[in-house]
């Protein structure tokens, strides 16, 4: 909190910093799966992705996941050599692609990985869990920041001679306090969540999503 006035203009400004919260159950998912086929024939390595690849597809779409959510981001072909006999022997071609998922039924979750790691050729990795109104969620959140912040400049004021507030400035980035002549300065720092978060973000704790996110509000105090 920063508490600023003027003699000059009777200005005197708080800014507040406020943390706004929003908890919510997931309602979908995505996962990174990667093919990985070595053979020291070329062609025979990617004959082998191909043939993963349309497995892989195959599958997912078994589990009711739509086309348009199977996309696919990497295709590699490179050698591949393994340390023997102190030194590096050719192992074969690695032929590898990489396959984002998102899985909209958190239903189909554990036989998602069922089915998935029965196949040698495939590794799953980068598993995370998401919301699909993320965007209204993080309004949400933003509005729950104000209203703190409201609550937290309302109980200021009883401890204030002012009595009454006006918001100024509101800003998810840290905002100075209105200038005016001749400033005298009075600064203290106050979070009003004990986690003081700089950044927003998202952490997944027990199965829920916590969307967090910070406002800076100044408000003209008299």
């Amino acid at each position: 909190m920063c508490i600023r006035d003027s003699q000059d203009t009777n200005l005197k400004t708080i800014v507040l910093k406020s943390n706004g919260s929003v908890q919510v159950k997931p309602d979908e998912a995505s996962a990174s799966i990667t093919i990985k086929c070595i053979n020291k024939n070329i062609e025979a390595a990617n004959e082998c992705l191909v043939k993963e690849s349309a497995s892989l597809k195959s599958i997912l779409v078994g589990l009711g996941i739509e086309e348009k959510d199977i996309l696919t981001t990497q295709v590699n072909l490179n050698k591949s050599f393994v340390w023997r006999n102190n030194s590096n022997v050719f192992d074969g071609y690695n032929a590898s692609t990489a396959v984002n998922v998102t899985v909209r039924d958190l239903a189909i979750i554990s036989n998602f990985y069922t089915e998935l790691l029965t196949h040698d050729k495939f590794i799953i990795s980068s598993l995370s869990y998401h919301h699909s109104d993320y965007e209204t969620l993080k309004k949400q959140a933003y509005l729950n920041a104000l209203e703190n912040s409201n609550s937290l400049a309302k109980d200021i004021l009883a401890k204030l001679p002012e009595t009454s507030k006006e918001i100024m400035q509101v800003s998810n980035v840290e905002i100075k306090a209105s200038s005016g002549p001749s400033f005298e300065r009075k600064s203290l720092q106050f979070s009003e969540i004990s986690n003081d978060s700089a950044n927003a973000g998202i952490s997944i704790t027990v199965g829920n999503m916590v969307i967090e996110q910070t406002l800076f509000v100044e408000y003209r105090i008299f």
